[in-house]
């Protein structure tokens, strides 16, 4: 068998060097366009909760409320209709 020596890795390190700039650069204009898009709808956010009548958490504690009362009323209503089954399993 003849000796045959593999190719050589070889590698541009120019090119490497341009390719991380270039990712590097991008990442900043995409962090930049994020940071610029978010404050814009964070504002349009804040700007649409001062137009409300009732802040968002007076709503939330409202319908937790009722969910409570619902909840409690359904289980009271299961337990009196199972209570109220006669025992055919004893």
């Amino acid at each position: 068998m003849p000796n045959k020596q593999s190719p050589a890795f070889s590698l541009n390190s120019k090119q490497v060097i341009i390719g991380g700039a270039l990712i590097g650069a991008g990442a900043i204009i995409c962090l930049s366009g994020f940071a610029v898009s978010g404050s814009a709808f964070l504002a349009a956010i804040r700007g649409w909760v001062e137009e409300l009548e009732e802040p968002p958490s007076v709503v939330m504690r409202r319908t937790w409320a009722q969910t409570r009362k619902a909840t409690a009323a359904s289980a009271r209503a299961w337990r009196d209709e199972y209570a109220a089954l006669p025992d055919s399993a004893a």
